[in-house]
């Protein structure tokens, strides 16, 4: 299972979530340089491709896989490089210690850009070889998904937009699940808009 940073906390608040699995954490030996040009903060650009048809080729729980396949955010999406990520958004403003999952024995580490309402977890079997396994996107965040939902999006909004992958039997007022905990998209809903959006797996 994969950690889902400060989200889990929400989840809690508004709806069950799986326990997590423990995660060994050991000393990051890769400190973050404040000084370095890289850190910056670079400016992100919103996808302005034309609203794709809802359309899978898969079925039931597996369109969440579909979905973390093909969705993206400022160019962010699941599987892409950490050499990607830097060349999209700068260094992170924090780096959490690196981890070693007991389940699946691969590093990880969870990158703050919270200027940007970006917290990306990420994993590999090497410091070096990173990549994106999760996204949680809150305020200020302006992203948006491929089908235009992003934070205060309403939940009518979001169950138009999904409405072929919604996982109707796990939605709640506070949570709205495109795909399943397995893999796709959750939407944490305060006051009927989405105050939370995580692209990833909650759940193994």
């Amino acid at each position: 299972m994969k950690p889902l940073f400060f989200v889990i906390f929400t989840l809690l608040l508004y709806s069950c979530s799986p326990p997590i699995p423990p995660v060994t954490s050991v000393k990051n030996t890769h400190a973050d340089s404040t000084d370095n040009d890289t850190n910056k903060i670079n400016p992100l650009k919103a996808d302005d491709s034309p609203l794709p048809p809802e359309h899978y080729k898969n079925k039931g729980y597996e369109i969440g896989f579909e979905l973390m396949d093909s969705e993206k955010v400022g160019g962010i999406g699941i599987g892409i490089a950490m050499e990607s990520v830097i060349k999209i958004l700068g260094q992170p403003e924090k780096k959490s210690d690196t981890g070693i999952n007991q389940v699946d024995g691969l590093l990880s580490q969870e990158w703050e850009y919270k200027k940007h309402g970006i917290f990306l977890w990420m994993e590999g079997e090497k410091l070096s070889k990173l990549y994106v396994a999760s996204i949680t996107l809150t305020s200020p965040c302006t992203l948006k998904t491929r089908r235009k939902i992003g934070i205060g999006s309403t939940s009518e909004d979001v169950k138009i937009a999904y409405h072929k992958a919604m996982d109707t039997a796990e939605n709640t007022t506070h949570l709205l699940i495109a795909g399943s905990a397995y893999g796709g998209i959750q939407f944490i809903i305060h006051d009927n808009k989405v105050d939370t959006l995580f692209i990833g797996a909650s759940a193994e």
